[in-house]
């Protein structure tokens, strides 16, 4: 038995009547109905078509528009372009916390990165030239155009970036507090106060992040989902660290001793049975698990095994503790990335 695909094209043809008031000088125009007039000239049929053809059929833009006009649906890449930011921007919306990670790329024999944005309900990639903390808000902020906010939160930002104090109050005798400026605009009052180009990159940041924090047109995110690189932290309230990231760490220890052997393997499966008692919280919450959990992880990451490069680890994963158990406060949370 064969099966078919049938593409067929229903266009409708609404006629809108228009009546001038003499008396209030003004024109009325018929209205079309709520479906139409909230959703635009293209019907649901098209509009869920577009993402399917994009992540299912990996077709570019242009061969998006290619099909939909070689059956004679007048359609702009404009508009398909608005499609992606609609399902970003809900995507963003749907939850409180955003996953984020980035691998690298080559694009026309140049280095890029792939940013990879996402949550339960949908996945977003951006090939980006750079991945410092500029390029992963605009990810966060669909790429919007860019502002730069100077308020108490950038001013703690530039403390937290050990900015030099004279740096510092250049900044404050020059930046206007609680005004969103553009990029030229705030390019141009930081060549009134010509830092260095790190501190310039660091007065951005901080801006930039306030600014991210303050404004309305894109959603927020509360909690980032990322690992410990320096281009993820400070952009959101919360950071969520990956278990799966922090584990890979151990994979790289190459003991020869065999005591040591033996030291990290006993380790390791107390941290991936610790792990899986984070994800049973997560499908079960309770009031008591976790006070358990939070003395647990604090008994398991004191251990001391006599194996310096171990103990020097688990130093630094006992160091990201309240990254790694935010989702004690937030079941929602992922786990890890991967």
């Amino acid at each position: 038995m064969l099966s078919f695909i049938k593409i067929t094209t229903d266009n409708v043809k609404y006629r809108r009547e228009v009546y001038y008031s003499p008396s209030q000088g003004k024109t009325f125009t018929g209205q079309l109905p709520e479906d139409v007039a909230d959703k635009g000239e293209f019907d649901i049929g098209i509009r869920s078509l577009i993402p399917l053809l994009k992540s299912e059929c990996n077709m570019s833009e242009s061969c998006i528009l290619d099909f939909f006009q070689n059956f004679g649906i007048e359609i702009s890449s404009a508009y398909i372009l608005n499609q992606w930011t609609k399902i970003i921007e809900a995507g963003l919306a749907s939850t409180t916390y955003q996953q984020m990670d980035d691998t690298s790329a080559r694009v026309s024999g140049e280095n890029y990165y792939t940013q990879i944005l996402c949550n339960l309900f949908y996945s977003a990639y951006f090939t980006v030239p750079h991945k410092n903390r500029l390029t992963v808000l605009d990810v966060l902020r669909n790429f919007a155009p860019r502002q730069y906010l100077y308020s108490l939160l950038a001013i703690s930002l530039l403390e937290d970036f050990n900015l030099p104090k004279k740096i510092r109050q250049a900044v404050d005798q020059q930046l206007t507090k609680d005004i969103f400026f553009d990029e030229d605009a705030f390019d141009l009052l930081l060549d009134g106060i010509n830092p260095g180009p790190l501190q310039r990159a660091r007065i951005l940041d901080a801006c930039a992040i306030a600014a991210y924090r303050e404004q309305t047109s894109i959603p927020v995110a509360e909690i980032l989902m990322c690992d410990d690189a320096p281009q993820f932290k400070m952009l959101t309230r919360y950071i969520a660290l990956c278990w799966i990231h922090d584990g890979r760490h151990y994979k790289k220890l190459q003991p020869v001793v065999p005591q040591h052997k033996t030291a990290l393997d006993e380790f390791l499966a107390q941290y991936w049975l610790f792990y899986h008692r984070l994800k049973g919280h997560k499908e079960d919450p309770s009031y008591e698990q976790p006070v358990n959990l939070s003395q647990e992880f604090d008994a398991l990451f004191s251990t001391k095994t006599g194996y310096e490069q171990l103990d020097e680890r688990v130093a630094k994963t006992r160091a990201k503790r309240d990254a790694l158990l935010l989702v004690l406060d937030y079941p929602e949370l992922p786990l890890h990335n991967g």
